[in-house]
């Protein structure tokens, strides 16, 4: 034991080691991570339901402004509620807060008849100002900051991997993450690498991660997806399939783990490329369906719009990691659980199977997720929405989901009455858009269809 407790402090404080075989194996601490990485792991701010007895879960969000602004000015302008002047960084955020504001009305619902007592967490970095968190927790749901150093951390690891890319050390180690000094590709990447962070919230039973584009559907998945993890105890990550890519990181549940997150930040702090991938794993065998192929309006593999010129790195697809999400949150997933925890399992929520092998098991009796991801665009807080199309929805399920959300944020608008001129024109905002949408609906040619619209009877 002596030679353990010399190597503990060699290695750092926090580290605690097991007795008998594996005695050199430490048992993973976050004062541990925080020694190697020189990473904190933040705390979770905000009163938690847990504690009468039921199984305690954390339903997980993720929020970061792409914004050219310092954070306290990012928000300024949302009380704006025309669709056709709104910033970006408004529309999103009033996205965020009708889900969360719709999710924590459906978990209110359902909390008498559940065996699960569930709190809403939103992770987020330090491009959303603090009035904003305030805001979210004073609708009664916990917030949880990114550390920077976790961003700055990931950058490096890019720029090692990448020698060749635009991105270089000096701005992962000086620079905020904003427009100003990153292009969007990149910030977008950093913050997508940041989703395993809520893998440490140990505190919780279950951790359920569901981007904030993806809106519960009223039905039983979600429940048999937690049912799932608890009657299956190898269980690490119960996640969507994805056609372009071997895990969806858009929605999954997962077992807080240390041990992943020691994983995950060894990954980010070594860095990426396609023929490496995360870890230095090397080649992979291909188990997704599809290849990606990016979208016509897309300059990168990633879909961005917004363009880097002829940076290298967002085109590197030489290497077997070359699916959809490999570099950020969707490789991450699969190389933790997949490759070095081998126990993700996958929900059977599409029309074809994920070859089943060492460390992935088909969960086929779970076939649907109890969400609805609206990927891609438009969004269903998008001001052209039900106006552009959508590879998947139509303007009637654009409608269903708005029309729930912009009554529910309505109703929470009132209940702060003047306190909050920005949840108020939130309110506005999505209510405009599903008239929006009914407007889409209506055949013109239809007698009185303008009333109709307008929530008027017709004659």
């Amino acid at each position: 034991m002596r030679a353990a407790a010399v190597l503990a402090a060699i290695v750092g404080v926090g580290a605690v080691w097991r007795e008998g075989e594996h005695e050199q194996d430490p048992v993973v601490t976050k004062e541990y991570l925080a020694s190697k990485y020189r990473v904190e792991m933040p705390p979770i701010m905000g009163r938690s339901n847990c504690g009468d007895g039921k199984r305690c879960v954390a339903l997980v969000s993720m929020l970061g402004l792409y914004s050219f602004e310092r954070p306290s000015d990012s928000l300024l302008n949302c009380t704006e509620t025309n669709p056709n002047v709104i910033t970006p960084e408004c529309e999103y955020y009033f996205g965020t807060l009708g889900n969360l504001i719709h999710h924590k009305n459906r978990l209110r619902k359902e909390a008498r008849k559940s065996d699960y007592v569930i709190d809403m967490v939103l992770i987020h970095d330090d491009t959303v100002p603090q009035f904003a968190v305030d805001q979210i927790r004073a609708l009664g749901v916990r917030t949880m900051g990114i550390p920077v150093m976790a961003k700055r951390l990931a950058c490096r690891g890019f720029v090692k991997k990448n020698p060749r890319t635009r991105v270089y050390m000096e701005m992962c180690d000086k620079y905020d993450f904003n427009l100003q000094r990153f292009p969007q590709i990149a910030l977008r990447m950093f913050l997508m690498s940041m989703k395993p962070i809520a893998l440490g919230m140990t505190g919780y039973e279950r951790v359920m991660f569901a981007d904030v584009d993806a809106f519960m559907d009223g039905g039983r998945g979600a429940i048999d997806a937690l049912d799932y993890t608890y009657n299956h105890e190898n269980v690490g990550l119960l996640s969507n399939m994805d056609r372009f890519s071997p895990v969806n990181a858009g929605i999954w549940v997962a077992k807080p783990s240390l041990e992943a997150v020691d994983i995950w930040l060894s990954d980010i702090k070594m860095g990426f490329n396609s023929e490496l991938g995360w870890g230095g794993y090397g080649q992979i065998k291909k188990i997704w369906q599809k290849d990606f192929v990016k979208s016509p309006d897309a300059k990168s593999r990633i879909y961005d719009k917004y363009g880097v010129g002829n940076d290298p790195a967002w085109e590197d697809i030489k290497g077997s990691w070359n699916f959809l999400g490999a570099q950020m949150d969707q490789g991450l997933l699969f190389h933790i659980f997949a490759l070095k925890m081998k126990n993700l399992h996958f929900m059977n929520t599409m029309n074809y199977v994920i070859p089943q092998s060492e460390g992935v098991t088909n969960a086929t009796g779970i076939v649907s997720s109890g969400f609805n991801h609206y990927a891609s665009h438009p969004k269903p807080w998008s001001a052209n929405v039900c106006i552009k199309e959508h590879h998947r929805f139509k303007p009637e399920d654009y409608l269903k989901v708005i029309k729930a959300v912009s009554k529910e944020v309505r109703a929470i608008a009132y209940y702060f009455k003047d306190q909050n001129p920005v949840l108020n024109s939130c309110a506005t905002y999505l209510h405009n858009l599903a008239r929006q949408c009914r407007l889409q609906m209506m055949n013109k040619n239809e007698e009185g269809w303008y009333k109709k619209v307008m929530g008027a009877p017709s004659a």
